[in-house]
């Protein structure tokens, strides 16, 4: 009788839709000072924040590389309710969505992670002239909501984890409306998460494919408002340019890449005998890092130099910054999302970008 092979009745390997998950968080205190502006810190001395919020998670599934690269990682989205105890601020609420990665691989019931956070908040009680002049620091009814920190958790019993950490978080609008000193806070933070469903794992070890480099070339545009003094018509920006780029490995790609910036009433804003494409617009060139958390989901970091720029145009400095967050679509091809360019760490505008990057990707993200 032919003897059946024990390694054709076994799978060798099982995927799963990966673990889901209720987290709940209370936090409090940690506002921060704003550097030379005692009338904001005045304010903020006079406030005292407290902030919930429920949020659902979901591991990267088990069959994508990303699973093993960053250790059972966790994605998601949540909503926030935080009061700042003062009515010049008000009662801002948030949804946002968010990615958890550990430390380390789970070996004991403590471990650690780190988190970040990009959504959009409301219900403040933005400034005004008249109603509400103490507010420098937010003049507009919606503002982005950013948040990064690390937590250390200890699994309790098969379902419920209790954790412990602190996160920097920041609320602003990204210079589309003046006054816009921004809140940052530290605030310690105290969690309570759920497992929803346990579900079906194989205890194995993947050897993952060496990563084939990749070239890329990408081309896009970008569009924002900004302003640049309170009362102040609002600027239209718009933004053209393109990024080679190379990627090493499953989490990061390198590139250079160039920008082109028009700035609407340039013409009559700056002073002087230039041209009204040296008034209107500025462009510089730029070093790139992109940090992916999967094939799909990235972050951009650019650290650029203008080789032409207006401070009229609030183009203050001559380097500039770009942080954001895209997503591919259409076989990794299309992308869209938001970022921030800012001059020193002061913000210029928030842009939505949208672009098609060219390349000829020879991994397998699915093993």
């Amino acid at each position: 009788m032919e003897q059946k092979n024990i390694a054709d009745s076994v799978p060798v390997q099982q995927h799963n839709t990966g673990n889901r998950y209720l987290k709940f968080k209370f936090e409090h205190g940690g506002i921060l000072p704003i550097d030379d502006n005692p009338k904001v810190n005045q304010v903020l001395q006079a406030s005292s924040f407290t902030g919930v919020s429920l949020s659902y998670g979901w591991e990267i599934k088990s069959s994508s590389v990303y699973s093993d690269v960053y250790r059972k990682p966790i994605l998601g989205i949540g909503f926030m309710t935080s009061t700042f105890n003062n009515p010049v601020i008000g009662a801002p609420m948030s949804f946002f969505g968010y990615a958890e990665i550990p430390f380390s691989r789970r070996t004991s019931r403590l471990n650690f992670a780190y988190n970040l956070a990009l959504g959009i908040s409301f219900h403040f009680n933005p400034y005004d002239d008249i109603a509400n002049p103490e507010n420098l620091m937010i003049s507009s009814g919606l503002n982005a909501y950013v948040q990064a920190g690390v937590e250390a958790r200890y699994q309790v019993s098969k379902n419920w984890q209790a954790g412990l950490g602190i996160g920097y978080k920041h609320f602003s609008n990204g210079a589309m409306k003046k006054p816009n000193a921004g809140i940052n806070l530290l605030p310690i933070q105290i969690s309570a998460q759920y497992k929803l469903e346990n579900a079906l794992t194989t205890k194995r070890v993947r050897q993952l494919l060496p990563y084939k480099p990749t070239f890329s070339f990408d081309l896009y545009t970008s569009s924002g408002l900004k302003q640049n003094n309170p009362g102040e018509e609002l600027i239209y920006k718009n933004l053209a340019g393109a990024f080679l780029g190379y990627q090493f490995s499953y989490k990061y790609k390198l590139g250079v890449g160039f920008d082109l910036t028009y700035s609407s009433g340039g013409i009559h804003r700056v002073s002087g005998d230039e041209s009204a494409f040296e008034k209107n617009f500025s462009y510089g060139i730029y070093a790139g890092w992109e940090w992916y958390i999967t094939d799909r989901l990235y972050m951009p970091i650019n650290i650029g130099i203008y080789l032409h720029h207006q401070i009229q145009n609030s183009e203050t400095t001559i380097f500039y910054e770009r942080l954001g967050v895209r997503y591919l679509f259409f076989n990794r091809h299309l992308f869209v999302g938001p970022s921030l360019k800012a001059h020193a760490g002061t913000a210029d505008f928030i842009e939505l970008n949208v672009g098609w990057t060219f390349h000829h990707d020879k991994n397998n993200y699915k093993q």
